[in-house]
Order: C-alpha cells, then structure tokens, then sequence
C-alpha cells in the first residue's frame, strides 16, 4: 500500500472517531467541535513528537535515504500493519525533514539535541498538558467558559511556536542553499496556522457572550 494510501486511510479513521465521539457529547457548535477535534488531534501529535526521542537515528537514516534517491514517502509502498507501529509516524518525520536542514544536521557537530527536535519536543509537552485539560472539561466536568479560556492559552501557545518555527525555517533557506529543496512538507504546518486563530478568536467572542458584555459602541 502506498504511503498516501495508508495516510488518507488514518486520517479517513480519525474523522469517524471524531464525529462520533462529537456526537456522542451532543456538541451543540462549530466552534466546540473544533476545539475537541483539534485536541483530540494533538494529543496523537504529542505521541507522535515523543516517539522522536526514541527513533532519531531511524529518522535521520530514512530521511538521508529519502535525499540521496530522490525519493518521498507519499509514493513508497509499506505494509498496512505500519499504522500501527512507530515506523509510519517516524517515516512521515523523514519526510518532512526534507523540507528543513537542520533535521539533516549531524548530532556530534551540534552538540546534543537539535534545534527542531527541541522545538518539537517543547510542543508535544504543551499538547499533553493542555490537550489533557481540555478533554478532562469536555468528559468529565463540561464548562464552556473553561474550554474557551483553555482553549486560548493553548491556541496561543501553538500559534507563536509556529510563527517562530516557520520564521526559522525561511530564514535558514535563505542563507543555506541545497542541491535539492522539497517544499511540500511545509504545508503540514498549514493547520497549525488557521486552527489556533480561528478558536481564539471564536472562543473570545463566545466569552464575551457568556459574560454578557457590551460591545463599544453599542451601550
């Protein structure tokens, strides 16, 4: 089965848990859907991001493999039962690597961890944190006004790590020129760039409508 195959049939899977488990909850807006999938999401993205510490060196492996045949992930064959195992998810991050240098860079000449690994490993540990918060508010102790305020904090969060992230990432185009650039892993980052502004945007109007507050303007 080829790579694109096994990542639609996931994605595919976490849209039919989703919509059930919003259903299940009797989610009653866009906007608290939204924040439950997107959470629901992240906390697979901080596994994902943990797995990093144990499965560098298969990274770097696959990822030198990935730019000395030209090759990608998406038109690779793998085994069903992958989706299953680290090697999709570390496959995924090989990929991507391709679209930033510094995943490239050798361990001993950089000192210890990486650059982009730290970056990584700081967002999976703000995802566990919050995305346990705001589950814990939506199945055990369901509060609008906590899942919005929660919400903010950790859109936030996300929001200025990918600015910051992205910024990087151009500026190391800049000044580091490769023989060969695979642009289309970057598009990755494309949710991380509408999600988090639109929930806090969404979720400060809905405060303001819980608390009842008067526009300017409008008295």
């Amino acid at each position: 089965m080829l790579g694109c195959n096994l990542v639609i049939l996931w994605l595919v899977s976490f849209s039919i848990v989703s919509y059930i488990l919003c259903s299940y909850l009797k989610l009653d807006t866009a906007l608290l859907r939204t924040i439950l999938v997107w959470t629901l999401l992240m906390v697979f993205v901080a596994i994902f991001e943990g797995m990093l510490l144990f499965q560098y060196k298969y990274l770097e492996k696959k990822g030198n493999y990935y730019y000395d045949e030209n090759k990608c992930y998406w038109n690779e064959e793998n085994s069903l039962s992958d989706i299953f195992s680290c090697k999709m998810y570390m496959d995924l991050y090989a990929d991507y690597s391709l679209s930033d240098k510094r995943y490239c860079d050798n361990l001993v000449e950089n000192g210890g961890c990486r650059f982009v690994l730290q970056g990584e490993l700081i967002h999976g540990l703000f995802c566990v944190i919050m995305s346990l918060i705001i589950m814990y508010f939506y199945l055990f102790d369901f509060n609008k006004l906590y899942i919005y305020l929660s919400s903010i904090v950790f859109s936030s969060i996300q929001f200025a790590m990918i600015v910051w992230y992205l910024s990087t990432v151009f500026v190391e185009m800049y000044f580091v020129k490769n023989d060969k650039f695979w642009w289309y892993p970057l598009l990755w980052n494309v949710p991380w760039v509408i999600i988090p502004p639109y929930i806090i945007y969404e979720s400060i109007k809905e405060i303001i409508n819980i608390n009842k507050v008067v526009p300017l303007g409008q008295e």
